[in-house]
């Protein structure tokens, strides 16, 4: 699938306005909406405002089903198509559209407008709506993700091959953040998700920039009984202004960590050895690790061979511990049974 903007897939060419007037306004959520979310890569940022509605339809016409079909061709999205209706009565049999049922009432800006009557969940509605959907390491890594400003590899339709990879994305504009997921999730008590969604923000920190630093941050912070080391929550990405003297030596204005603990100076980095063969970079990341020992911050580099070793791994989390002053209780009964199934849930 092409990765065009927003506002070429909404062109006026592809609705019949007279016919939108006889036509239902349409409410994408669940896995569409996160796939939209998905998809939009560095078009997300340019969406339309997010709109006030009280209720869901309660029910789906035939004029409602051509809706559906001009939905599929605006978003790019395939059938069925993940769509939300306020009561039981409105499902319908059609291989177009599958119909998820919420009766309550909708938190406020809890749709974006695409146009033409289809709205598709916000990020933070849609994180709610998988929590009937995923296990509580899933969706913790789902809230990672969208509050970080990365997507993850997904299979696209594209022309005549279903099977399109569309890559990871890095740098993007972030979909949201801890602060509106959880106020969202406030005003949800009561209502079906909301104790497991609550429970998993509980773990879920602002700024990653790819699958793997959430897989690393995860694996160091969750709770023994979750599989985790138990450590603090760090700092995703956070800036460090170099002092004067170290920045005759760099000409950037700043350093990023990938994980960083501010009160103890403590950086890790990962390293997916992706650009090992490519010397320009090799030459840029010596330059970088130069400037940060003059900082007085040496990263702890975790590589990917460290990760995915049980054992290795267990070595950075004792080294990160200590110098946290933490000490790890990694050795209480059931935690190695716990930390399997997590690693098996994210590697």
């Amino acid at each position: 699938m092409s990765r065009y903007s927003l506002q070429e897939r909404t062109k006026p060419s592809i609705w019949d306005s007279n016919c939108y007037n006889l036509c239902m306004e349409i409410f994408i959520g669940h896995d569409s909406a996160l796939r939209f979310w998905r998809l939009q890569g560095m078009t997300r940022e340019g969406l339309a405002g997010r709109q006030r509605r009280s209720r869901l339809p309660s029910r789906l016409t035939k004029a409602s089903i051509e809706s559906i079909e001009r939905a599929l061709q605006v978003t790019g999205l395939e059938q069925p198509l993940d769509i939300m209706v306020s009561t039981p009565s409105a499902r319908s049999k059609s291989r177009l559209q599958k119909a998820h049922v919420f009766s309550g009432p909708l938190p406020e800006n809890s749709f974006h407008a695409l146009g033409n009557g289809v709205f598709v969940s916000s990020p933070e509605f849609c994180f709610f709506q998988m929590a009937d959907k995923l296990t509580l390491i899933e969706l913790i890594e789902l809230g990672f993700e969208l509050c970080g400003t990365y997507t993850p590899s997904v299979v696209c339709q594209g022309g005549e091959d279903p099977t399109t990879l569309a890559k990871s994305q890095f740098n993007l504009p972030k979909l949201t953040d801890v602060k509106r997921l959880t106020s969202l999730a406030q005003r949800m008590e009561g209502v079906h998700g909301y104790k497991l969604a609550s429970k998993a923000l509980r773990y879920v920190a602002d700024n990653s920039n790819s699958p793997m630093e959430t897989v690393l941050t995860m694996l160091l912070t969750l709770p023994y009984r979750l599989g985790g080391y138990g450590l603090p929550m760090p700092s995703l990405n956070h800036p460090v202004i170099p002092v004067k003297a170290v920045r005759r030596t760099t000409d950037r204005s700043h350093f990023r960590f990938d994980l960083f603990w501010p009160d103890k100076r403590l950086a890790v980095e990962y390293d997916s050895e992706e650009y090992h063969d490519n010397p320009k970079k090799m030459a840029e990341d010596a330059a970088r690790r130069n400037a940060l020992t003059s900082l007085g911050l040496p990263p702890i580099i975790v590589t990917k061979q460290q990760l995915y070793s049980v054992f290795e791994f267990e070595k950075v989390a004792i080294q990160l511990a200590r110098k946290l002053g933490r000490q790890l209780k990694h050795k209480k009964p059931g935690f190695a049974q716990a930390r399997n199934s997590l690693r098996r849930s994210l590697l």
